[in-house]
């Protein structure tokens, strides 16, 4: 049973109850995040949802041998559960007791200002992670909240006090829209329990919009602290479009994520020029992002260039027979990631946040599965067409000229 509604206090609720599942995950999702903050606020969010994790509720959990999830992106802010479904309404009712009514303390916030810092530190120190975080400086204008990274800085995280943090949460995030996800083995008595309760929750409302969106695709050179060589090359795409998420989806799985034979991989690694590859989409609200991600001795640059210029071209030239092949096997691992209560009700939770027609993993497999080969080579030539943002860490002198793809 599948069950979606915007009650009247403006929650978005979402439910999928399944037999013979004997957990149930659940999670609150608000949209608020980086991308609606500022650069002299940037990491609040996150630095709360550290706060907000360490109410009682997490060890209230946990002593039932359930699991706790948060996660702080640019665009929303979540708390997920997953839990014996005979625990599922005792559990539901205490994350939200104290998602909604906070202790912001002192000793909270001193204790997780040193623990964010120290995050904000071995991010800097993992040159992977550190690249990945600033990636969409080289997509974005810098006045564009879109280009704020989700941790924020150590000043700002040193400065942030109780006052500031107890406005953000109890006067923006708390009023943000919000979707409350449930998927898991509760039959109709639990889920209309835990509907009337969640309808119940007293929540003012409030939309923001992302301020500034403005595309640069600016090419950043930074100096790499290794002999390794990190190319992003990025590009943006409309979210607007009807197969906003599925077109990258089923690009990307055919550039590098669908194993060995995947056709970028396999033509680097044909030519020994890359060890690492991966690429990547970033559908946001208003703007989607594409990346693609190379790690490479340095001294292969021009070489890993090359390559990806003519992979990306051959990438629209695809044989209806390859296509049905690479359609089938995206679908397959999209069986194989929702499996689980967690993922399926994250999946609802954030397509019903960011306003996709998909918001059941049901129907984005059959839309998927429907996905026209026509569709898919005009999304790859218009990939192609549009200027691209490159983000390069990189030893030597090089000639900008050859980078443009």
């Amino acid at each position: 049973m599948k069950t979606k509604m915007n009650l009247k206090n403006g929650i978005r609720f979402i439910c999928e109850c399944q037999k013979n599942v004997e957990v149930v995950s659940f999670g609150f999702w608000f949209q608020f995040g980086s991308a609606y903050e500022t650069k002299t606020n940037n990491g609040i969010s996150h630095f709360l949802e550290h706060v907000i994790s360490k109410q009682e509720f997490e060890t209230f959990i946990e002593n039932r041998g359930g699991k706790v999830e948060c996660i702080t992106s640019k665009e929303y802010i979540s708390f997920n559960v997953t839990v014996n479904k005979r625990d599922f309404l005792n559990c539901l009712r205490k994350v939200a007791d104290q998602v909604f009514s906070p202790r912001i303390t002192s000793e909270i916030v001193e204790s997780e200002r040193a623990v964010v810092i120290e995050e904000i530190k071995i991010y800097q120190s993992n040159f992977l992670e550190h690249v990945l975080d600033n990636i969409s400086r080289c997509i974005f204008k810098e006045q564009s909240s879109l280009s704020l990274p989700i941790l924020g800085s150590e000043n700002n995280i040193l400065n942030f006090d109780l006052e500031q943090l107890y406005d953000t949460w109890y006067n923006k995030i708390l009023k943000s829209p919000l979707v409350v996800s449930i998927n898991g083995g509760i039959d109709e008595k639990q889920l209309y329990e835990a509907l009337d309760y969640i309808e119940n929750i007293h929540k003012e409302n409030k939309s923001y919009k992302i301020s500034n969106v403005e595309y640069c695709t600016s090419l950043i050179i930074e100096k790499s602290l290794h002999d390794i060589s990190i190319l992003n090359i990025l590009s943006y795409f409309k979210t607007s479009d009807i197969y906003q998420h599925i077109l990258p989806e089923i690009f990307t799985f055919y550039l590098t994520n669908s194993g060995q034979n995947a056709l970028l991989i396999k033509e680097l690694r044909k030519r020994g020029l890359s060890y690492q590859t991966f690429s990547y989409y970033l559908p946001y609200t208003i703007a989607g992002v594409l990346g693609i991600t190379a790690l490479f001795s340095s001294d292969k640059l021009l070489e890993v260039i090359n390559t990806i210029k003519s992979t990306l071209k051959s990438a629209a030239q695809i044989s209806s027979k390859d296509f049905e092949r690479i359609k089938n096997m995206a679908i397959n691992q999209s069986v194989i990631l929702y499996e689980t209560t967690l993922e399926r009700m994250k999946f609802q939770a954030k397509n019903s946040l960011l306003l996709r027609k998909d918001v059941f993993v049901d129907n984005y497999l059959v839309r998927l599965s429907e996905v026209d080969i026509k569709d898919y080579i005009s999304f790859v030539r218009d990939m192609m067409n549009r200027e691209k943002g490159y983000f390069l860490f990189h030893n030597d002198e090089i000639s900008d000229k050859n980078i443009f793809i």
